[in-house]
């Protein structure tokens, strides 16, 4: 049975027949057109909806310190979010590199161990603690860096990069940061945030 009919069996047909084929006609491509619009737009949700991480900073002081001794910790609280609305997942910290600065000096510099966690839901967030030490240091030491960190002529740079994978698309996103922390301020250096693997 042929789902078009000839010239022929067209004009054959009567005024209702040839309705009810315009109106079967209509109603497939209609759900095809719907079909198409549907999967485009749910294309772009998953797309538009891509995972968002960003750090933020708990609590002043910012930036703390606890003496013990002839050893100094520096420490601050650094929360990472998700605004996005897809998962992130498979996070790895890429960069995590620490320096201390006094009156615009580098004094030191580390890497942080802390590991984020695998997977980060839709308005999620963790957050961890990181830290320098300064050890064996003099009491004249530790009271100047002490009267640095009153005045906020020492800092630590945190230059952080997580790489990330969206949990919908697969598509890899990596974002970088570069804060200053002072004892009751942090200052953006830098917030470049785009994918590395377009997945193509």
């Amino acid at each position: 049975m042929k789902l078009i009919p000839t010239r022929t069996q067209w004009r054959g047909w009567t005024l209702p027949s040839k309705a009810s084929y315009m109106g079967w006609v209509i109603g497939i491509l209609a759900v095809v057109i719907t079909a198409a619009i549907a999967l485009i737009t749910y294309h772009f949700d998953k797309v538009a909806g891509q995972p968002q991480l960003c750090a933020n900073f708990t609590g002043r002081p910012y930036l703390r310190h606890k003496v013990d001794a002839n050893d100094m910790e520096l420490s601050y609280e650094i929360c990472i979010q998700n605004s996005g609305n897809n998962p992130a997942i498979d996070l790895d910290y890429k960069n995590t590199t620490q320096t201390m600065v006094v009156n615009g000096r580098v004094i030191a510099r580390a890497k942080t161990k802390n590991k984020p966690p695998r997977r980060l839901v839709s308005g999620d967030h963790y957050c961890q603690i990181f830290s320098m030490n300064n050890h064996n240091i003099t009491k004249e030491q530790v009271t100047d860096c002490l009267k640095k960190y009153d005045s906020e002529e020492l800092s630590i740079i945190l230059d952080l990069e997580i790489e990330y994978v969206d949990g919908i698309t697969g598509k890899k996103y990596s974002m970088e940061e570069s804060n200053e922390v002072f004892r009751s301020r942090v200052m953006i250096l830098e917030y470049p945030s785009q994918p590395v693997d377009d997945g193509i």
